[in-house]
């Protein structure tokens, strides 16, 4: 009844008729009226509709309304869509055109409303019949991917609702090759009149350039609909192979279509022999047998009868009265099938998992040989490809999202087979051999599903793909193949409960909700771009008792160190094992198992080096310390994703761990890299590296404990230098200096126990910030190397163990103990200190160095290697020059004899020396010509190293 009066929805606007958006919506269809018969049966949808004749327009909007697919056919079933071609006027305004559009999606609501699944394609047929349409392929649409494939279909099966007559039909199947001038000479001669009849133009073969697309088209909808893509796909590889038929008489070598039209002209009408599908089967059924190529014709005559939806077995007693059921039982009647496996296809909504992935397996398989096939031969021949560059982007990333298999990547084996795979009961088992450990999930009649090392990868498959749905009753089974000392070592490690397995259940409910069948579409412009994560979940020790080693040792309750990642005195990392479940744009879902090695680091380079920016959902229902896991490794995930950072540091089984965003050469995060590093001064060392732009730096909070490092890291900023002194040691000061792009150089600057008192160490500060001047004043005079940044100003700072910041009320009996005790609770800070420039005149000796490049026969105890080159040092001091020398007289143990004499009487190891700073160093170019200093902390490397050298000649010369 419904698309009786669809005519009269685009025929006319009226607010009370369905799909109704606006009077300026274009209206009115082309050698249209609305009869007695439909009106009554309009009225039945909208009982207040009263039609008034109108004067008769003098053109109307839409050409004609047409159906195509498999309405009327011996495919539909009641699940069938229904496509409709919509064809409007030349002439029509862009804002026209939306405005249409807009009614047909607002008739498709309508019909929806009524169960009916109807879907439009407005177009224009001038603009079809020359290539020219401007729609993208999306899930109903082909887009570019098929012209003369979808022609053919059109045309065999269009079923016509109002309007024009579709020309084709006119042109006699002896004509085709000369459509175009068949159909001029119709137009001269004045047999048919120019506003009764639409042109989609000729349809003599479908050329080789649309294989490609069309082959990609149909993998695409065999997502949804793999049987009758599989029809549709044979149908191409068939007409690709028509030089193969050559010498086949029974088989045309013209378009499907072709013979239908010439089957009417011969007047052969009768209602089963045109048959679209049948005939489509026919066809096949003579292609393939010629080619022989039995395998794909089985799977042919399967595809059919399960998209004719009618079940044989069950309509014995009613076949004759069914004319669905009388053809399709005639044409079986041919295939040789038993009663038993006609009985098994009737039933294939009852197959269950291993039926399912057996049958999309080899649909899969005979999908994709044919697309090859024609793929193949179309790069043979050289055929450009018909289909846009956008529509192959499309579909492929589509296809991939859909078929391609990856390492931890859950295979949907449910696509549009059976809608119901769900299990009464499913166990899991745990199978220990002598290798290890591995999962299986087995049904009610104990038939193997899935194994996998991962339980949460069997839990999510299952849960995707149906079998685990809530009213499935769940088992856990150990199956310990292990002697029994053995047995009680592993399961101290691996050991789950079934309270713990139903947990992780309700977690993949709560979080996933949607199975395979029911899966959200992935919006359209998600395939445009590359996948991102869309939701992540971390499960933490599935199966695991983390505490298991150290409640043996007894060492789990005697420690105040609780934090998850080093815990207790043994600094014990509580993750054992990470599986990480992953859903990205593109509706792919994997589960990655992290298991041996630093587990969690490696699971957050993966997180950070997929440009996720969603907060990862963290579980953890281990026997153990569960929530403070859960909460630990959320709180650093946060940080991690939500905080701004290049070099984070985290300290976990009594090692650091150095995340640090590498870029490319365009500056955009090319990877994620993981350092681990066994002590600080490992760490420290890997923070000097050069760098190529600044890299802000992050200390974990649970990481490096009361370590100086930890303190300063916070002052590392872009375009400035961060100078912090530490004078916690006697005569001596620690210096930490972070440049504009951030990267750490750490050293010290000593002085004499005799040196001018407590002032000295200030002193000693101010020559190290005059040198660091001196240095950057060279670094920005340098021709041709790329300056480090601009430095907008120079920050100095101290560093000292301070009282811990609380804020208490402390009693007056308790105030001396409770002082006590906060004075004992302190930490390292910082706070700005203002140094003054060159305030030792008169008290510390100034020494300038100057650097040149040295053969590698010249090498002495007094050169020095940097960049990849042996430097040796001249040293001027009081207008005197100390010159390189080789062996063990050179030029610093010179220096370090002038500065200690006139000096007697110190006991204390480098005493004798005068007091001293270094303001200034020069270095060369290389042998190619370019600058050995190129950033501060070489220049700051050979001034520690020349100190040095000086502390220890004085202290070797006592």
């Amino acid at each position: 009844m419904f698309l009786s009066v669809l005519p009269v929805l685009f025929h006319v606007n009226h607010p009370l008729l369905p799909g109704f958006t606006t009077r300026s919506a274009p209206c009115g269809i082309v050698n249209f009226s609305i009869d007695k018969p439909r009106l009554k049966q309009l009225q039945r949808l909208s009982r207040s509709f009263q039609h008034q004749p109108a004067d008769k327009l003098t053109r109307p909007d839409v050409i004609g309304l047409y159906i195509m697919g498999s309405p009327g056919t011996l495919a539909q079933s009641s699940s069938s869509d229904i496509d409709v071609w919509l064809v409007y006027r030349n002439g029509l305004t862009v804002e026209a055109i939306s405005a249409l559009d807009a009614k047909a999606k607002a008739v498709s609501a309508a019909a929806a409303e009524l169960g009916i699944d109807l879907h439009f394609f407005p177009m224009n047929a001038a603009r079809f019949r020359k290539q020219a349409q401007q729609r993208q392929a999306d899930s109903e649409d082909s887009g570019t991917a098929q012209h003369y494939v979808l022609l053919d279909e059109f045309y065999r099966t269009c079923v016509y609702l109002a309007g024009a007559w579709p020309l084709w039909w006119l042109i006699p199947p002896d004509c085709e090759k000369s459509y175009d001038a068949t159909a001029r000479l119709l137009a001269e001669k004045r047999f048919i009149r120019s506003g009764d009849y639409v042109d989609f133009g000729g349809c003599r073969e479908v050329p080789e350039n649309e294989f490609i697309g069309a082959g990609l088209w149909q993998l695409y909808k065999s997502i949804d609909s793999p049987y009758k893509s599989l029809l549709k796909l044979s149908l191409m590889e068939c007409y690709a192979r028509r030089s193969e038929l050559l010498d086949a008489p029974e088989v045309s070598t013209m378009p499907l279509c072709v013979s239908f039209k010439a089957q009417i002209y011969r007047d052969e009408v009768a209602a089963d022999q045109l048959d679209p599908y049948l005939m489509l089967y026919w066809y096949l059924e003579r292609c393939l047998t010629h080619l022989n190529m039995s395998e794909r014709l089985a799977l042919v005559r399967q595809s059919f009868y399960l998209k004719a939806g009618t079940r044989l077995s069950r309509r014995a007693g009613s076949a004759r009265a069914d004319w669905k059921a009388r053809l399709l039982q005639q044409t079986v009647d041919g295939f040789g099938w038993s009663a038993d496996f006609l009985r098994y296809l009737d039933r294939h909504d009852q197959w269950k998992t291993n039926e399912v992935v057996v049958e999309q397996r080899r649909l899969v398989q005979a999908l994709t040989a044919s697309y090859r096939f024609l793929s193949s031969l179309a790069r043979s021949r050289q055929a450009t490809a018909a289909i846009s560059a956008r529509d192959v982007h499309l579909l492929g990333r589509k296809l991939y999202a859909q078929f391609q298999r990856k390492a931890g990547k859950l295979e949907l084996i449910n696509s549009g087979i059976n809608s119901d795979l769900s299990e009464q009961q499913l166990t899991f088992e745990l199978v220990i051999n002598e290798g290890g450990a591995q999962w299986e999930v087995k049904n009610a009649e104990h038939q193997l599903l899935r194994e996998s090392e991962s339980l949460i990868e069997l839990l999510a498959w299952c849960h995707l793909n149906g079998q685990l749905r809530p009213h499935t009753s769940v088992r856990m089974v150990v199956d310990d193949r292990r002697d029994a000392e053995q047995a009680a070592q592993f399961h101290a490690y691996h050991a789950i409960s079934l309270a713990e397995l139903q947990q992780l259940i309700q977690t993949l409910n709560s979080e996933i909700g949607f199975t395979a069948s029911d899966m959200p579409a992935a919006p359209q412009a998600s395939y445009l771009e590359p996948a991102t994560l869309r939701k992540t979940i971390i499960f933490l020790n599935v199966g695991v008792d983390p505490l298991a080693r150290l409640t043996e040792k007894g060492l789990s309750k005697v420690s105040n160190r609780t934090d998850p990642l080093s815990f207790s005195e043994e600094r014990v990392g509580l993750v054992s094992s990470v599986d990480l479940l992953i859903s990205n744009s593109w509706n792919e879902v994997s589960v990655l198992r992290f298991e041996s090695g630093d587990t969690l680091m490696q699971c957050l380079r993966f997180l950070l080096a997929s440009k996720n920016s969603t907060l990862p959902v963290v579980v953890c229902f281990c026997h153990s310390r569960a929530l403070a896991l859960s909460q630990r490794v959320g709180q650093l995930c946060r940080q991690l994703l939500s905080t701004s950072w290049d070099r984070y540091v985290i300290e976990q089984d009594k090692r650091r761990f150095l995340l640090e965003r590498d870029t490319n050469s365009a500056g955009n995060n090319a990877e994620v890299k993981l350092l681990a590093l066994d002590d600080a001064a490992a760490l420290i060392q890997a923070l000097g590296r050069p760098r190529a732009r600044f890299m802000k730096l992050v200390i974990d909070d649970y990481a490096l404990g009361k370590h100086t490092l930890k303190a300063v890291a916070p002052l590392n900023e872009a375009e400035a230098i961060q100078i912090c002194f530490d004078y916690s040691q006697a005569n001596r000061a620690g210096y930490w200096v972070f440049d504009a792009f951030g990267t750490l150089c750490s050293g010290e600057t000593a002085w004499g126990s005799s040196w001018i008192g407590d002032s000295t160490g200030r002193r000693c500060s101010n020559g190290l910030l005059t040198f660091i001047r001196n240095a950057l004043d060279k670094l920005q005079m340098q021709i041709g190397v790329v300056p480090q940044g601009a430095v907008s100003q120079i920050n100095c700072f101290i560093v000292g163990d301070l009282p811990v910041r609380r804020g208490l009320t402390v009693s007056a009996r308790d105030e001396t103990q409770n002082a006590q005790q906060l004075a004992r609770e302190t930490t390292r800070r910082t706070s700005p200190v203002s140094l003054e420039h060159q305030t030792w005149e008169g008290e510390l000796t100034e020494i300038r160095i100057v650097a040149h490049v040295l053969d590698p026969a010249d090498r002495g105890l007094d050169s020095f290697t940097l960049n990849g080159c042996i430097l040796g040092f001249d040293l001027y001091c009081e207008h005197m020059e100390f010159a390189h020398k080789t062996g063990l007289d050179g030029s610093i143990a010179e220096l370090a004899r002038y500065l200690s004499s006139g000096v007697r009487g110190e006991a204390a190891v480098g005493s004798t020396l005068r007091p001293f700073t270094i303001t200034d160093l020069s270095l060369p170019v290389d042998a190619s010509g370019d600058r050995i200093g190129r950033e501060l902390a070489d220049y700051l490397r050979c001034r520690d190293w020349v100190e040095r050298g000086l502390w220890r000649n004085a202290t070797a010369s006592l």
